[in-house]
């Protein structure tokens, strides 16, 4: 997350534009209590259900708010111009992932 952002920063020229398509806290699964096992306040290590959207039992997901992006974002020099969610349902509309969507400017 970090160092792809200051890389992202580094290559981006001024007034570049920076898109991104982020987790939301929002979302059912972050809020729920399947089981899961958190790394830090905002990262599920693993996915352990296979029956949950996006279940990998591998690789770690992080899920922000839209303040907390925002805010990482602008310690890397981006300036956030447009922000809104996303809202993907699964399993015929009983599970709702959300998203941050995210366009920032250098």
């Amino acid at each position: 997350g970090l160092l792809f952002l200051s890389e992202v920063t580094k290559k981006l020229k001024k007034n570049g534009i920076f898109f991104s398509y982020f987790p939301s806290k929002k979302s059912n699964f972050f809020k729920s209590k399947i089981k899961k096992k958190f790394i830090d306040k905002n990262t599920i290590s693993k996915i352990y259900s296979k029956k949950q959207v996006y279940g990998n039992d591998v690789l770690p997901m992080r899920f922000m708010n839209k303040n907390e992006y925002k805010l990482v974002l602008r310690n890397h020099d981006l300036k956030v111009v447009y922000n809104e969610y996303i809202y993907k349902t699964y399993k015929g509309g009983i599970d709702t992932f959300v998203f941050n969507v995210l366009e920032a400017i250098r």
